[in-house]
């Protein structure tokens, strides 16, 4: 571990995320092949790439595919990890936790939502009312099940957070005719200026 602190010192350009193959993507692929017993040093991997300066809310990227997702989003893939995310999520400054989740939440493989929501508790109240938070309720409402959007969105009420009257708009249109939907549409109504205009490009 000294030995790979002493390289990051001597390399801090290894730390970006934009480069093919960089250290915290091989850190990933440590702390995925993991066994039980090894599984804390390679977290304590990551921990080590985090603190010499590894952007956590900067997207990996790749020459064909482009953008692919942040460090963060890529150890919530590996199982058994939710904890560990919601670690390195509080590592992050305040201002960049937001899109970090929003991250989790635009990844479509299986418990990321879940993670993501696990990870509101570590955004300051301040920083859940910026932009990047309220995509959060865009993203509620995109690629699932209708009957899933009040399961989606009411953690994000409960956080303190609401959307904007283009997405609540898009929201009710979606909600589905169910006793969960009606309530949920009564939180989305009372949480915007009806009489506020609706973006350019609302159908």
């Amino acid at each position: 571990m000294a030995t790979l602190r002493h390289a990051l010192a001597n390399d801090p350009a290894a730390l970006r995320t934009d480069t093919y193959n960089p250290p915290m993507m091989q850190a990933i692929k440590v702390l995925e092949r993991a066994t039980p017993e090894t599984k804390e040093r390679a977290r304590e991997i990551v921990r080590i790439l985090v603190s010499a300066g590894t952007r956590l809310d900067v997207a990996f990227q790749s020459v064909l595919a482009g953008s692919i997702g942040t460090p963060v989003t890529w150890i919530s893939r590996v199982a058994g990890e939710r904890e560990f995310v919601i670690e390195l999520t509080m590592q992050a400054p305040a201002e960049q936790r937001c899109a970090i989740v929003a991250d989790l939440t635009n990844d479509s493989n299986k418990g990321q939502w879940e993670s993501a929501m696990a990870s509101l508790a570590t955004i300051p109240v301040r920083e859940r009312l910026s932009p990047e938070c309220q995509d959060l309720f865009r993203m509620a409402g995109r690629l699932v099940e209708t009957d899933r959007i009040p399961e989606r969105v009411e953690p994000l009420f409960a956080a303190g957070m609401s959307p904007t009257p283009g997405d609540a708009a898009r929201l009710l249109t979606y909600l589905p005719a169910s006793p969960e939907g009606r309530r949920t549409a009564a939180r989305i109504l009372g949480s915007v200026d009806l009489d506020a205009p609706l973006p350019d490009d609302f159908l």
